[in-house]
């Protein structure tokens, strides 16, 4: 199933409602059985027809740089791909619109008007994308003056699987989060940028995610050398440490069950937009919703 959104039917000693009251984010991570499936199932764990999704040995590698008109809900995105040589590569930009594409030795002119219908290209080097869109409130993205979360087709997609490496500009004063092993952020003429680095394949069946606020306050701790986030609206940031504690707890039975945390970094985000979500390396819920929320398609 795509990045969308998935429900939790909360469950503690394997057939009784976990309920939820005021601090139910606290109540949340003592729901030890739930948080231990649903960490586990967040990693991806081997489920019947998996065996189809294996990368393979060269994997196409796909940078992508995005900015925002946050107020007008627009986004514009500059992509260099580079296919192993000899691959097809088949390029579906959904409603996006093209802008430019470039390909090693020609450049392919694109009516800015003409959305949907896949590319198929053979380069024989890197291939160069520009687009834009409006995404406001479109399907699974949303797009506000004080967040974004994308979820959808808000990049050009590959099919098969890419090795991402994404760069978000941003508004100076906002947090961000993607699948990733590690963050980076350097600010300069009143903007964030951020980097994420994911070396892992991951198919287009998947598909990148972005996540960002002004209004999400971070902490963060480490456990084993993974690092561990909360990113909390300003209500329950507070109890940030104790969250990060039961986390600490948490992932120590993951490792008893599963073996070792795959990942380098694992954050929990407090919902903003009424979306929730579950994926490699982070965990966004809602406070109105978690109770139904489901991690079963990790």
């Amino acid at each position: 199933m795509r990045n969308s959104r998935h429900y939790l039917q909360g469950r503690k000693n394997l057939g009784q409602p976990c309920r939820l009251g005021p601090q139910w984010w606290l109540q949340l991570l003592t729901c030890a059985t739930t948080l231990m499936l649903f960490l586990g199932l967040l990693v991806c764990l081997p489920k019947p027809g998996a065996a189809a999704l294996r990368p393979p040995g060269a994997v196409t590698t796909y940078s992508l740089a995005v900015s925002f008109d946050l107020p007008r809900g627009r986004i514009r995105g500059q992509v260099v791909i580079q296919a192993p040589p000899g691959q097809e590569l088949v390029i579906d930009p959904g409603e996006l619109t093209l802008t430019q594409i470039t390909v090693p030795g020609r450049r392919r002119a694109v009516n800015p008007g003409r959305q949907g219908g896949s590319l198929i290209l053979y380069p024989q080097g890197p291939v160069h994308i520009t687009y834009e869109a409006t995404l406001k409130r479109t399907g699974e993205n949303r797009i506000t003056a004080d967040g974004l979360v994308l979820q959808g087709v808000w990049y050009p997609q590959v099919k098969g699987f890419c090795r991402f490496k994404l760069t978000a500009t941003l508004p100076a004063g906002f947090v961000a989060i993607s699948q990733a092993d590690r963050i980076t952020k350097e600010e300069k003429a009143g903007q964030a940028i951020f980097h994420f680095d994911f070396p892992y394949p991951v198919h287009d069946s998947a598909g990148l995610s972005l996540v960002a606020s002004n209004r999400l306050v971070t902490a963060t701790t480490t456990y084993k050398g993974i690092e561990l986030w909360t990113y909390l609206l300003p209500a329950e940031a507070p109890r940030a440490a104790a969250y990060l504690e039961r986390t600490k707890i948490l992932l120590q039975k993951y490792e008893n069950l599963f073996g070792p945390f795959p990942y380098r970094r694992f954050t929990i985000v407090e919902s903003f937009l009424q979306f929730s979500l579950s994926l490699p390396t982070y965990v966004m819920l809602k406070r109105d919703k978690f109770p139904h929320q489901d991690f079963d398609d990790h």
